[in-house]
């Protein structure tokens, strides 16, 4: 499988660079596979990903598989984007340093083009007063 292409499984998912922010992707989606991408923060920081261009309803989910067995668990979901029209679907959190998943699927019988950007943004807090 070529590099550019997304993993259909956390262990085999796409790792992206957030120090390059924003970091886009295009791909097109059927309802028989999600796609995957990681990436790992050093640091706390704002996160924000928008998914866009969806003719047919996407979704993105933010995942931290916390106990590292390569599969999405109950409660490893942190935020997902669950409009149920084709707005833009969007997530803004705030996360601590680890390794962080998304993944980007569609619901229903039907195959659409996306694209996804994602940013994150380190927080510093040097000056802060305790």
């Amino acid at each position: 499988m070529s590099e550019t292409v997304p993993g259909r499984f956390l262990e085999t998912a796409k790792n992206f660079n957030t120090g390059i922010s924003p970091q886009i992707f295009s791909d097109t989606l059927s309802s028989s596979h999600s796609n995957f991408y990681s990436f790992t923060l050093k640091g706390r920081s704002s996160f924000d990903l928008a998914l866009e261009d969806s003719s047919k309803n996407a979704h993105a989910d933010l995942i931290q598989d916390a106990n590292g067995n390569g599969v999405v668990d109950d409660g490893e979901v942190i935020n997902g984007s669950i409009f149920s029209s084709t707005n833009a679907e969007s997530i803004s959190k705030t996360l601590d340093a680890g390794s962080y998943y998304i993944q980007v699927y569609i619901d229903e019988s039907l195959e659409t083009n996306y694209k996804l950007a994602v940013s994150a943004t380190p927080i510093d807090n040097a000056g802060d007063f305790f």
